[in-house]
Order: C-alpha cells, then structure tokens, then sequence
C-alpha cells in the first residue's frame, strides 16, 4: 500500500504531465498566455515551490507582516500605499536581491536599493517597466519551497496598484489574507477576497494592528470581520489571527521574546508551519489540478467555436463573421457607453447627495456647536486663560470629530446604498449584453460560451483621519499672550472669539476632507468596477474571435487543409479531454 508521500509523488506527476500536454496544445492554437501559465504551473509544481502572497487593501501592513515572519526589516514599508511591483521572497544560501524588468532585461541591487523599484515613490506607476523583484535569504520560513510574496495593496488611490494584484492572482497557491481592526474590513476587500477564492484554495486571514485597538473593542472588532470575511469566502466559519506585525517586528529585531509572544505573531508562525510540513504539498497539487481543468475547458470551448466555423460554407462563415464582428462593435460601444454613464452618475452622486448632505450637517449643526462653546467657557471655576483656552480648545475638538464620525458612518450607509443602486443598473445592462453574446454565439456557431456574469460592489477603503493639531488656538497667535496668566474670566470674551472663528474654520475644513475621502472612494471604487465589467467582457470575446478569425483564414485558402484541420481539432479535443479525465485528484 503506498504511503502518502508516494500518493502525492504521484499526483504531482500526474498533474504535471497534464499542464505540460495543456501547454503544448495551447502552443498549437497561438494562445500562448494560456502556455505559458500552464507551464509556469508545472514548473512550480515540479520544483515543490508554494507561492503564498500576502494581500488585501493598501495601508494594512502587509510588508510589515512579511518583514516580522522573516524577522528582518528588508523590504520597505512606510504609512503611506508604497508597494507598486509584486516582491518574491524565496530562500537562498546568501541575500541576494534581482530584479526582472518587462523587456526581458535583469540585473541584480543591493537590498538597501530596493525601495528604490517596488515603491510608488521611488518607481511612481513603475514607469521603470519592472516584473518582478526577486529577494533570496537563508531562512527557516522559507526552507521548504514556500514563497512569500508581497503584492500591492488593492483599493489605493493608484488605479494600477489594484490593477497588479489582481492580475497576480493565476499565480498564488495560497494567501495570507489581511485586514485591520479598524479601520474594519471593506467591501472593497470583501470583493477581492471573492475573486481571489475562485483562483486559491488555501487562505489564511490575519487582522493585523490589533495593539491599535482597545481591548476591550479587539473581541467585537474581530468578530465582525470573521463575519464578513466567512460570508465573503462562502464557509461557514474561519480562523483569524489577531496580532501586530509591528510590535512583532520590533521584538524580533531586539529578541524580546516576551514582546514577540504578546504580539500574536507566534500563532500565525505556528500555523504556517504545521501547513507547511502536512499540507503544503496536497494544497499545491488540488490548486494545479483546478488551474488545469479550467484551462483546458478554456481550450476546448475555443475549439467547438472553430470546428462550428470551419463546417460552414465560406459565404456563410464570412457573412456570420461580419455579423459577430458588427454585433461586437456594438456591444464594445454600449459598454464604454455605460463607463461614461456611470461615471456621470458618480458626479451626479456627488453633487446630489454628498454635497448636498455636507452642507446640511454643517447648517444644522453651527449652532449647537457654538451653543455648546459658550456653555464650557462659562461653566468652568475660577481657572486662568491659559487653562481656559486648553478646555476650550479640547472641547471644540472633541465636538468636530463627534459630529464627523457620526455623519460619516451614517453618509457611508447612504453612499454605498446609492452606489449600488447606479451599479446594478448598469450591471443588469452588461449582464444583458454578455446573455446577448452568448444568444449570438449559439446561433452564429452553434457555441456554447456560457452565461458570464459581473457583480457590482463600490466601495474603497477611508484614508480619513482627523487632524486635532489643526484644531486648536494656540497663545502665541494671540496678541496680549502675557494676559493668559491672568484669571479666565477677564480674557474669556477674546478667547471665546478665537476659538468660535477656530471652530467654524476647523468645521469646514474638515468637511472638505470629509467630502474629499468619499469622492476618492467612489472614484476608487467606479475604477474597480470598470475593471471588472472589461474583463468580463474581453476574456468571453477574445476566444470566440480568435476561433473564428482562424478559422475564415483557413476557408479562404479554397479549402485547403480544412478536413486536415478539422482532425488536428478532432485530436486536440480528444487530448484535452484526456487532460481533463486523466489528472485526477491528489489522492487518486
């Protein structure tokens, strides 16, 4: 009887194989990308190599978890979205950083450089044309074929940053999925995490700055994103480590295990440690057989497309052609249509319900806010003008954010209700039209293409943050400062003044920034959705053009190679189908 690692040798062979007979078909239909991912799959697989990214939304610590697992601070982090180029991390004898430019150019840097090609400040929309940042040390995390991989955080201003995590995602065997206590899991991330388990079939989720958290809030805040997050992911309960990478990181570089063990750090090592020995291997093995089925499904679709071509009379096939071709022109109009539909609603959402709101929350709420003034510089003792203009000053504080972050969970509420709804009126249109799509490809071609579908889901994450040294009147831009030794009630009409004209100047202000965080957001949030909707619709087009194109190439050659044609699809399907028959799973 064959032990488990023999059952796995096997699978893993068996898979391989499979992938390398995909890549090759794929070679002989030109879909070259579909080959090279195949193959890239294989390799890895072969190799016993796991690439475990760590992703979510920019500004959750995702370089700084990578620095703390690896226990050194190599790659560069900073509070402000930085990573702009995906970094893979695998083990080597000695630290060795190269890079992998688009052109096919390599070289190798110093690590101390690094920042230099994988931040949005030192490589700006990495107009350096960079791949690929490749980072080798000796560690233990990394000794047994995992990779960890640290990506760009998706939801950031940078539409390009979501734009290269996402593209990432065919090559992720597993996930570190990360989140924050607060601020809580967006449906920006929620999105992602979607998208990402159709591809991933290992993710461990973290909820990482948990020391910024009160602890009596830490349960509550957790709870929820374990809520949100098992909802998303479609299972009925998850696991969440709670920890901070920060404090983590800071122990390990001055080996204070104590700190390291209260910073949560150890249970997520732990656990990625017991995957690595027990699981690693059959997680690899079952996400390469998915990867595989789907690809090869992929390649038959676009050959039953072709095969429906080439049995047509070449006047018929070219009259269809131009009729699939008129009717995509079309479509591609109505959907860029629809962008610039949507993005007016967006405007109109704005100008009809942001702006609008703002400016009533403000009108109702001066005069409490001044009301309220008055009342804390008369109800205190007998203190001096200095005391006086610090209780002023904190209250008036204390009042603009209390009015904010009661508005703006409330606008958010109101916001992303109107979103969805300009949304699923758009995505009703879209969905309409791919249904259309596949209507004309049965009829044309007598192609079964499927019924794709996109979901509509805006919503980024807040950058907000109030700015309390901004809220306040300080002594020194007062003429007379010398009388705030005096008692407060000789001075409180003059200081009252000030800090009346601070409040009202604070309360816009804020409001600006406010207003600024949610035009952001939607923007953020329209861009994603936009993605969405073209991908959706390319990648059901690309095929079916691609089959027909060929095969109208091949009529109008007066029928040359046609029959020899038609057999190379006739054993192309029939090695595709063995690809999909034959790989089994890990344990067969």
């Amino acid at each position: 009887m064959k032990t488990t690692t023999a059952k796995q040798s096997d699978s893993r062979h068996r898979v391989v194989t499979a992938l390398e007979q995909l890549a090759r078909l794929a070679d002989e239909r030109s879909d070259h990308a579909t080959a090279e991912r195949a193959r890239a799959l294989a390799g890895r697989l072969r190799a016993d190599v796991f690439n475990l990214a760590v992703v979510g939304q920019f500004k959750r610590g995702k370089t700084t978890l990578i620095n703390a697992l690896l226990g050194r601070d190599i790659l560069p982090a900073a509070v402000v979205p930085l990573t702009s180029v995906v970094t893979i991390v695998e083990h080597g004898p000695q630290e060795r950083v190269s890079l992998r430019f688009l052109d096919g150019w390599s070289r190798e840097i110093e690590a101390s450089d690094l920042s230099s090609y994988v931040t949005e400040r030192g490589n700006p929309s990495n107009r350096l044309g960079l791949a690929v940042a490749v980072v080798q040390l000796p560690s233990e995390i990394l000794n047994r074929g995992l990779r960890i991989i640290d990506t760009p955080g998706v939801g950031s201003v940078h539409a390009h940053n979501t734009e290269t995590a996402y593209a990432f995602i065919p090559h992720v065997d597993g996930a570190i999925f990360l989140v924050t206590a607060d601020p809580p899991v967006s449906e920006a991330e929620l999105q992602f995490l979607k998208d990402l388990h159709q591809e991933v079939q290992r993710v461990f989720f973290v909820q990482n700055k948990a020391d910024q958290v009160p602890a009596a809030e830490r349960r509550e805040s957790l709870e929820f994103s374990r809520a949100q997050l098992a909802a998303a992911a479609g299972e009925d309960g998850i696991e969440i480590y709670s920890l901070s990478a920060r404090e983590a990181l800071e122990a390990k570089l001055a080996g204070d295990e104590r700190r390291l063990r209260e910073s949560g750090l150890t249970e997520l090592e732990a656990a990625l440690g017991s995957f690595v020995r027990s699981e690693k291997a059959e997680v690899a093995i079952t996400s390469a057989l998915r990867t595989a089925e789907r690809l090869a499904r992929q390649q038959m679709a676009a050959i039953a497309v072709e095969r429906a071509a080439l049995a047509m009379p070449l006047e018929e096939l070219e009259q269809k052609s131009f009729q699939f071709e008129a009717y995509l022109k079309q479509m591609r109009q109505a959907r860029d249509d629809n962008r610039h539909l949507l993005r007016a609603a967006g405007r109109r959402l704005v100008k009809e319900v942001i702006d609008a709101d703002l400016r009533a929350l403000q009108e109702r709420v001066k005069p409490d806010l001044l009301s309220g003034l008055e009342t804390a510089a008369h109800e205190v003792g007998d203190i001096s003008g200095r005391d006086l203009l610090r209780r002023l000053n904190a209250h008036m504080r204390g009042a603009i954010e209390q009015v904010y972050a009661e508005w703006i969970e409330q606008e958010e509420r109101r916001v992303t209700e109107a979103l969805r709804e300009s949304a699923e009126r758009f995505t009703g249109q879209i969905n309409q039209a791919l249904l259309e799509l596949a209507r004309v490809s049965r009829e044309l071609f007598r192609a079964d293409i499927g019924e794709p579908a996109v979901s509509a889901e805006l919503s980024g994450g807040s950058e907000f943050y109030f700015a309390p040294w901004q809220m306040q009147v300080s002594p020194d831009t007062l003429s007379g400062s010398l009388l705030y030794v005096l008692p407060g009630r000789w001075v409180r009409d003059g200081l009252l003044k000030a800090v009346r004209a601070k409040l009202l100047e604070q309360l816009d202000m804020h409001g600006g920034r406010v207003r600024y965080d949610f035009v952001r957001r939607l923007d953020a949030g329209l861009r994603d959705f936009e993605r969405r909707i073209i991908s959706a619709m390319d990648l059901t087009i690309a095929g079916i053009e691609e089959a027909i194109s060929r095969a109208v190439t091949q009529k109008r050659k007066a029928g040359e190679g046609i029959s020899s044609r038609q057999q190379e699809l006739t054993a192309q399907e029939a090695a595709l189908a063995a690809v999909v028959g034959g790989i089994g799973g890990p344990g067969a």
